[in-house]
């Protein structure tokens, strides 16, 4: 080729993924540098979890994977020191303080760290999040689409930028998923390993993933009837018992610190804020030899987060009174669940802004849906699994099943185990909700095509 011929670039002879990635990081970049990081209330526990484990033992309230992210990068950049923003004096007359800020160099540049690497571990995730499209689309153009559109939505929602466990569970959920439709489809070993490996990470990471090995062993027994997924399924079947076993090791060595089988003291501090979010609660629920605790869920005013309660009064006690609670009066129990579940129907996908820019403020309230709407196209899938039971392929309906055991097995987590943050607690749902998104389109893109291909060929 002469020197002096020209070459025209065209955007059409990239890769999928280097379509993908053409537009994801750079926004990644944008959003890394210009919003920064953002210092939550939970933000400072996993920093405090982190000197727990340092000190040879486990925290009462935090799962130790992320506390050990957040502790190596500290370790490598230096000390987080966080500044106390506000105290607030309940009438009761307890002292709350919020550490909302950090300060100093060295804070920063592990704030900056740990939200580089959120995001890194995000763009990593977008590989595989587009090849599960592809698994179920069968389509180019629309899964790039549809990960352009889920890598827009999840890095203008500020996930990324902030110090939670959110952003890592998102791509943690997408590499779970994609290492088990393999070893599924596959049988491979390696595959059945970093299934087992990402159901640990998830369920370390958040203790509300504890469903994940209930449903590889539920779709693993499922596949066990038929011949051609009988070995993958008895691999996997497998790998859920040396998931659970650990687990239940974990909860073992937590009893003999805190005296709670449980990952940790979180799940009875949510039953305490669940219970005792109804303020008609009965009298005779009250009656615990704890008098301090019982005085104090009498004063209603004086009703303060959880993990408070349970460090005052002590876990059995809380557990107790919870347990109580819910007991005396099983119809308002069921009552407040249809609240919550209703409360959540309403909410937004979305709840992360910056606060800081009308602009990107601006496009994510045009990004952000409500949480009826996946729970609505969940609802929908299960008839349609049905419908297409004879003419859709095998695997693609396992792929469709096992994410719609995923997502409900979230959503039932969320409403009766958790208190009122459900678009925080179903973020994990996102990329299974885009995934079926996806497929629901194509399909009817196709179904439309061949309805007018037929009426063309009848005329």
């Amino acid at each position: 080729m002469p020197f002096s011929m020209k070459y025209t670039f065209k955007p059409s002879r990239l890769s999928p993924i280097a379509k993908i990635y053409a537009i994801a990081i750079p926004l990644s970049l944008i959003f890394m540098f210009s919003i920064g990081y953002m210092i939550t209330t939970d933000a400072r526990s996993y920093f405090n979890a982190w000197q727990s484990l340092q000190n040879g033992n486990l925290d009462p309230l935090r799962t130790p994977v992320y506390p050990v992210i957040v502790g190596c990068i500290e370790s490598i950049f230096g000390t987080v020191e966080f500044v106390k923003t506000r105290e607030v004096v309940s009438e009761g007359g307890e002292v709350f303080s919020y550490f909302n800020e950090i300060a100093g160099p060295d804070s920063s540049l592990v704030a900056y760290s740990l939200v580089g690497l959120q995001f890194i571990v995000f763009l990593i995730s977008l590989t595989y999040f587009y090849k599960l499209a592809r698994m179920l689309t069968h389509s180019e153009r629309s899964s790039v689409g549809i990960t352009l559109l889920y890598a827009i939505f999840i890095i203008f929602s500020g996930i990324n930028n902030k110090i939670l466990t959110e952003s890592i569970s998102l791509s943690a959920t997408i590499f779970f998923l994609y290492s088990f439709v393999q070893s599924i489809k596959k049988g491979s070993n390696l595959y059945v390993f970093s299934s087992l490996f990402w159901s640990l990470f998830l369920i370390f990471l958040r203790p509300s993933f504890l469903f994940i090995p209930c449903c590889t062993l539920f779709l693993g027994v499922c596949l066990l009837f038929i011949n051609k997924y009988r070995k993958s399924a008895a691999k996997n079947i497998v790998a859920s018992f040396v998931v659970m076993l650990a687990v239940l090791v974990y909860c073992y060595q937590f009893k003999n610190e805190y005296g709670y089988f449980s990952p940790t003291l979180a799940s009875v501090a949510n039953k305490y804020m669940v219970a005792t979010s109804n303020s008609d609660i009965p009298t005779e629920a009250c009656k615990i030899e704890d008098d301090a605790l019982r005085t104090h869920l009498l004063d209603l005013h004086a009703l303060i987060r959880g993990e408070k309660v349970v460090r005052d009064y002590g876990v059995e006690a809380v557990d107790s009174l919870a347990s109580s609670i819910n007991a005396s009066n099983r119809e308002q129990y069921f009552k407040n669940i249809l609240k919550r579940l209703k409360s959540a129907c309403v909410d937004y996908s979305i709840v992360w802004s910056s606060h800081k820019t009308g602009l990107f403020s601006s496009i994510q309230r045009g990004l952000k849906f409500k949480l009826g709407l996946e729970l609505f196209v969940l609802l929908l899938y299960v008839v349609l699994i049905f419908y297409w039971r004879k003419s859709r392929p095998d695997e693609e309906l396992i792929y469709l099943f096992f994410i719609l055991m995923l997502s409900f097995s979230n959503w039932i987590v969320a409403i009766i185990a958790a208190p009122n943050e459900f678009s925080r607690l179903l973020m994990a749902n996102v990329p299974l909700f885009f995934l079926l998104a996806a497929d629901l389109v194509v399909r009817l893109v196709r179904r439309k095509r061949k309805k007018q291909a037929e009426e063309t060929a009848n005329q």
